[in-house]
């Protein structure tokens, strides 16, 4: 799946041209849909009720994701899974099309629901049980990442390809932490990665930091130190969006689509291969290449020609 996108509608527009100051025109022009979207911004809202390993889970996903974040402190009398509507307004008042609901009750213990917004409306959310919760506190002495440094992203289990969900749910992540959109990327930049692992039911966050080690070449050695946070979620319930919905939020401005070059393909390898057509050719108009032994064999003819002619005088 593709990344989504907020969108407004035209109605935005007009209040912009409505709206006198800068500051409130730069306001509704950051709110418009864009053809391409460098980054979203992620909300961390807290429930009217949480407990303190919802609150650090909350507090590290902030973490991660800064400097594109935005935390609510403040308890939310919030229900996602029954109305979403709260979730729609801050996400309208904030500009964000992620989010990280953490709650916490008897019924639902260590409650986290993360979600991706589309159009001021929730797109899709999956609500989870965090089990085995190890913050990065926990982890003193690890290398810690570079802010603003996009992760590495590595899948594990073939859930991730043939359970619908579960890859959904893959997608949701790696949108939530990827970052900026760039075009390169240096290697002194890739300094921490992200492991989901999907094994019996349940997806292990695991979060490394990269060393690079000395290794006697030009390539060096990698190794990898967990930094946290170390955790396990068990889906509870979830919403997807429907066809014509996510048909909506996958598709892509003509101006950002790749022009189609006719006649070229390009291999496994990412070759590309050409077809050339060409017109008939009339063999009789080639220009061929002049050598002196024919030109001495013509004159030679032309000689002896002439030397007939003249005795036949």
């Amino acid at each position: 799946m593709s990344s989504i996108k907020p969108s407004i509608d035209r109605s935005v527009g007009r209040s912009r041209q409505m709206s006198k100051s800068a500051k409130a025109k730069a306001f509704l022009r950051s709110k418009e849909s864009q053809e391409v979207e460098h980054y979203k911004q992620a909300m961390m809202i807290r429930g009217k009720w949480s407990s303190q390993i919802i609150q650090n889970v909350l507090k590290d996903f902030y973490i991660l994701k800064k400097p594109n974040a935005v935390q609510y402190n403040k308890k939310n009398d919030i229900y996602p899974m029954e109305s979403a509507e709260s979730i729609e307004f801050l996400g309208e008042k904030s500009v964000s099309g992620l989010f990280a609901f953490g709650s916490h009750s008897y019924k639902r213990p260590h409650n986290l629901v993360i979600g991706r917004l589309f159009d001021d409306s929730v797109f899709d959310m999956y609500e989870f049980s965090v089990l085995n919760y190890k913050g990065m506190e926990q982890f003193q002495g690890a290398t810690t990442s570079r802010l603003g440094n996009k992760p590495c992203f590595i899948f594990n289990g073939a859930e991730f390809e043939n359970d619908p969900i579960t890859k959904r749910i893959g997608n949701t992540f790696l949108d939530f932490f990827r970052g900026h959109v760039v075009e390169y990327i240096n290697l002194a930049g890739l300094d921490h990665v992200i492991i989901l692992t999907a094994v019996n039911g349940r997806i292990l966050f695991r979060h490394y930091s990269v060393l690079f080690k000395r290794s006697g070449t030009k390539v060096p050695r990698v190794e990898l130190e967990e930094m946290g946070p170390s955790f396990d979620l068990e889906l509870r319930r979830s919403k997807i969006p429907s066809e014509d919905v996510e048909k909506q939020a996958l598709k892509i401005h003509r101006s950002v689509q790749p022009k189609v070059v006719k006649n070229v393909d390009s291999n496994d390898l990412g070759e590309k291969h050409g077809r050339i057509h060409l017109g008939k050719q009339d063999y009789n108009t080639l220009a061929f290449k002049k050598t002196k032994a024919l030109s001495k064999r013509k004159q030679s003819n032309h000689h002896s020609t002439a030397s007939h002619s003249s005795n036949d005088i």
